[in-house]
């Protein structure tokens, strides 16, 4: 701890902390004791990285499963999983879980229409 003097210049004895300062007579208190003091502003914390899917949980059911579309399989795995963690609320997992087995059936269907089967080619 820093300490800093203070001079007692009134006409009755002053406690900073476990200090008594009689009048006249100076000793060394604590700075964040001392009167005067004033505490020096924080440093600004360094961001920390965010999960992209936070702000899009926030929301309600209906503005998280509004916030589906466009997303990747991958990308709405890992949103699952972080409801999941969190809130687990049935509303969104079943969306998040439509949204999913809709994005496989178009998968399905443009591979059937290429005459392609991702299942395996016999």
């Amino acid at each position: 701890m820093k300490m800093k003097p203070f001079t007692n210049d009134t006409d009755h004895v002053i406690y900073l902390g476990n200090a008594t300062i009689p009048p006249g007579q100076t000793r060394d208190v604590e700075e964040t004791l001392h009167p005067n003091f004033s505490a020096e502003p924080n440093a600004p914390a360094e961001a920390e990285p965010t999960d992209p899917w936070v702000e899009l949980l926030k929301g309600t059911v209906a503005t998280v499963s509004a916030g589906l579309d466009g997303l990747s399989v991958d990308e709405l795995n890992e949103l699952g999983d972080a409801e999941r963690a969190c809130q687990n609320r049935k509303g969104v997992l079943g969306a998040i879980a439509e949204k999913i087995m809709a994005l496989g059936q178009k998968t399905a269907d443009a591979a059937a229409a290429g005459g392609t089967d991702k299942q395996g080619d016999e």
